[in-house]
């Protein structure tokens, strides 16, 4: 459950008033892991109500689409070739601290992680809180730390992204939505 609340704070880190600035539109690899468990896959941000994450695990591949902009999501189940789609409200999901206006960042220094120069930001809101470096020239997330879950990025390609990444893909069939089990209409 960390790890997913890891996942949630991550893909929306492009809509929040943050100390630092990313970049409007990118790719990166990404790695997740706590204790119990580890998942790799790739993010996509299409600018502030596009975000896309790709993920691989032991269950198959599971692609996440994020459109604010819409007040929807995805989720793409691939190697079945089905979608559910689900609305996307205030109400629904994980609490966020990049979402929340009580949420605190702190900037308490400066390290190399992976071999990039990265400033050092601590985070809190209410009870939750951790630790996320950002690469001090592009503004991009290297590493994020909570409780024992922690997320990796590198190879960042940075620039705008494919629309057709933030629509479900033709010949998929569609499942019936959650709406009514995640706070939806």
């Amino acid at each position: 459950m960390r790890l997913l609340a890891l996942l949630a704070l991550v893909v929306s880190l492009t809509a929040a008033e943050l100390p630092f600035k990313p970049p409007v539109a990118y790719a990166c690899d990404a790695v997740f892991s706590d204790k119990k468990e580890k998942m790799s896959g790739r993010m996509v941000v299409g600018g502030p109500d596009k975000q896309r994450m790709e993920m691989k695990s032991d269950e198959g591949n599971v692609v996440m689409i994020m459109r604010k902009d819409l007040k929807k999501a995805y989720m793409l189940m691939v190697d079945e070739k089905m979608a559910m789609t689900v609305p996307l409200n205030a109400s629904q999901g994980f609490k966020d601290p990049t979402q929340d206006d009580k949420a605190t960042w702190k900037k308490v220094g400066s390290e190399t992680i992976n071999g990039v120069a990265c400033d050092t930001y601590e985070w809190s809101s209410g009870s939750e809180k951790g630790v996320t470096w950002i690469d001090a020239k592009q503004g991009v997330m290297i590493r994020a730390t909570s409780g024992t879950s922690q997320a990796d990025f590198s190879n960042y390609r940075i620039g705008a992204q494919k629309a057709d990444l933030f629509e479900v893909p033709a010949g998929y069939q569609q499942m019936p939505g959650m709406g009514g089990m995640m706070g939806g209409q």
